[in-house]
């Protein structure tokens, strides 16, 4: 779980060491509302009135992959493309 070893250190004596930045790389491109109401994931949203709903991680695509290398983010989500994961599964 991502935040699980956060979790842990900052629990410990080395609280006060623990560097606050998760090296996860997300990238968001359009709030849940922008999107018509019948292409909606229901899954998404808890709330009563979904055109209240944040914004979710765009998936990520092959193409996307030299940013990911540039980027100093040990971890990234979400991806749907199978050929994303196999390229950087090959770094």
């Amino acid at each position: 779980d991502e935040t699980f070893f956060g979790t842990v250190l900052r629990n410990t004596e080395f609280c006060t060491k623990h560097v606050n930045r998760n090296y996860m790389y997300l990238e968001f491109d359009r709030w849940e509302s922008d999107i018509p109401a019948e292409q909606r994931d229901a899954r998404k949203c808890m709330m009563k009135d979904s055109n209240h709903c944040g914004r979710s991680p765009m998936s990520l695509k092959l193409h996307d992959a030299p940013i990911l290398e540039m980027s100093d983010d040990l971890f990234a989500r979400k991806f749907t493309d199978d050929s994303a994961k196999d390229e950087i599964d090959r770094w």
